[in-house]
């Protein structure tokens, strides 16, 4: 094999088939394991990267970090060596797609695809994070698409210990993708933790889900500049139909600050998990004559979502049906009222996937007044989850949405006036202690008053006292 162009077909116990790609780190090709009779991808550093001690390191380093793993959602690592001065690393074949591939072709992916994708990943996190890994390099490019469906996370070429203190990671170097990567990875990639591929998960999931990167600008300074400066636009005003749960998870997956963000790729699995969204498998899949997968040439159609916010997708009302049977009634932008029909187990449905806000209104049937849907026992529970949730789990990685914010800032409020209802409490106390003490004292004094002049005069002193006692002994 000679420098770009191979003069052997045969590198160990792998002989090369073709090339299929070429990235920073070397060219990839497909190969057949003789040992093993299967096919491989073999990674192959060029020898003029090869003379760099460095990038032999990182090289190696991906290959040991790959050989940790053992995971249906990560690329597996087989194999690393060296002959005729070519370092190679043998991994797993995926005959598929990067999900940047399929982004150039279809413009975005539908929601119930995206979040499948990302919760795949979110669950590949999970392993790699408690086998002591963090990613740094989560983007679209290096997450594949299988044949049959199967989501698979690759290239751990940028990956490093969660302890790991050396010098591959100069301080200062950031490393990774400038559009995905969060602000502190940016600034020194050397201490970056397992928050920081939540955040390049979060952005992943984002272009994904818009077709538009979170952050942009003409060079990579403008793009981190951006992101220490600014919030990125949410992504409904890009697609309405993205539900506002979905957004605010977003929101706090990329939080400036890491301490806002979901702590661990387990938080960030359960809040997919909870929106509801995620397709069982990838819509474009089909799976035929054993194993060919084929794609439809459009985008399938959103899912519908009823959101008060956004009533064009609600479903038209409906006289509601005989038995247990509610309408709902809401305000769109425009102040306009919006109902709908829907069965108790839907409603409920609806509350966990957090398809209904806290602003709906419910009742029994079309003549009954409307209600708050926490006053009614049968959704009253669910309502009371809903709130704590949106109040604690989503909204702390900030960038919520205007009546989340209305509520907080109620809630605040309500703090702020027990504070000062408390403060007036205890200042009333000290002062009501205050007079009883003084009541007591003045009561005291007057008490000693009133019993010293009685004495006096019953027992008068002086000298008139005295010739009155001096004159009383005279015969």
């Amino acid at each position: 094999m000679s420098e770009g162009k191979s003069s052997t077909s045969q590198l160990g116990d792998f002989r090369l088939v073709k090339r299929l790609g070429e990235g920073g780190m070397g060219t990839v090709f497909k190969a057949r394991q003789l040992s093993m009779d299967r096919d491989v991808a073999l990674k192959v550093l060029p020898k003029h990267l090869a003379r760099d001690k460095d990038f032999v390191d990182r090289f190696y380093r991906e290959a040991r970090a790959s050989a940790k793993l053992d995971h249906p959602n990560i690329v597996r690592g087989i194999a690393v060596g060296e002959e005729k001065g070519f370092h190679y690393f043998a991994m797993e074949f995926v005959d598929g797609e990067t999900c940047e591939k399929i982004l150039a072709e279809r413009g975005k992916f539908e929601v119930g695809d995206a979040v499948k994708i990302a919760t795949d990943i979110a669950r590949a996190l999970e392993h790699a994070h408690a086998k002591g890994l963090v990613h740094r390099d989560i983007k679209p490019e290096n997450i594949l698409i299988t044949q049959q469906g199967a989501v698979k996370l690759a290239d751990l070429g940028l990956a490093k210990e969660a302890n790991e203190n050396n010098s591959l990671t100069q301080t200062g170097s950031g490393f990774g993708t400038p559009f995905y990567m969060p602000p502190e990875q940016a600034r020194n990639a050397k201490h970056v933790d397992q928050r920081s591929d939540l955040y390049a998960l979060g952005a992943t999931l984002y272009h994904l889900l818009t077709g538009k990167l979170p952050f942009v600008g003409d060079t990579a300074i403008e793009v981190l500049t951006a992101k220490e400066e600014g919030q990125h636009v949410p992504a409904r005003r890009h697609d309405p139909t993205i539900p506002q749960i979905l957004d605010l998870v977003i929101d706090k997956m990329m939080a400036k600050d890491p301490k806002n963000r979901y702590q661990t790729a387990v938080e960030v699995l359960h809040a997919l998990e909870k929106t509801g969204c995620a397709n069982e498998r990838l819509s474009w899949i089909s799976v035929r004559h054993g194993g060919a997968a084929t794609r439809p040439a459009a985008t399938p159609a959103p899912k519908p979502v009823l959101d008060s916010r956004e009533p064009e997708f609600a479903e038209p009302p409906t006289p509601p049906p005989s038995g247990d049977q509610y309408v709902l009634r809401y305000k769109d932008k425009s102040g306009r009222q919006v109902k709908t029909a829907g069965d108790k187990h839907r409603i409920r449905d609806m509350i966990r996937r957090g398809l209904l806000s806290t602003d709906v209104e419910c009742a029994k049937d079309a003549k009954s007044p409307f209600r708050p849907l926490m006053a009614f026992p049968e959704f009253s529970d669910l309502m009371k989850s809903r709130l704590l949730k949106e109040k604690g789990d989503l909204l702390s990685g900030g960038g919520m949405a205007d009546r989340f914010a209305k509520i907080d800032k109620e809630e605040a409020r309500r703090r702020k006036m027990r504070r000062i209802k408390a403060m007036l409490w205890r200042a009333c106390s000290a002062l009501l202690v205050l007079g009883l003490v003084a009541a007591a004292y003045f009561a005291y004094v007057s008490y000693i008053d009133s019993q010293s002049k009685p004495a006096a005069a019953s027992n008068p002193t002086g000298a008139g006292a005295e010739a009155s006692h001096t004159s009383s002994r005279k015969p």
